[in-house]
């Protein structure tokens, strides 16, 4: 599992713990002990910072990965209406290209 569904997992169960002790309580005529609840509010709160640095980590590590992969093959992996259009206005006159453009935008209704 990884790290951030496991952050998640943690907090839904506190958060089921919570809740169950809020029923109980309430059934029992009592009330919650609050140091518990305060300690389990609490670790919410450390889990909510944690994930938020494993997320911004993560996204750290793909941006690496993205820039070791652009330098070694010179671009980013083209999806497939990208390289139609790059290769399209590398070898299209220039108003031919820009015709197809605007009936492209004016076909779906884009301002793209």
């Amino acid at each position: 599992m990884d790290a951030i569904a496991l952050i998640d997992k943690t907090k839904r169960d506190i958060k089921a713990q919570i809740h169950s002790a809020a029923i109980t309580a309430k059934a029992e005529q009592c009330s919650i002990d609050q140091v518990w609840l305060r300690r389990a509010k609490d670790k919410i709160d450390h889990l909510t910072r944690e994930r938020e640095e494993v997320r911004h980590a993560l996204g750290d590590v793909n941006r690496r990965i993205k820039d070791r992969r652009v330098a070694s093959h010179g671009r980013p992996k083209e999806t497939f209406a990208e390289a139609f259009m790059r290769l399209a206005k590398a070898r299209l006159l220039p108003e031919v290209y820009e015709d197809l453009v605007q009936d492209a935008k004016d076909a779906s209704g884009s301002d793209v």
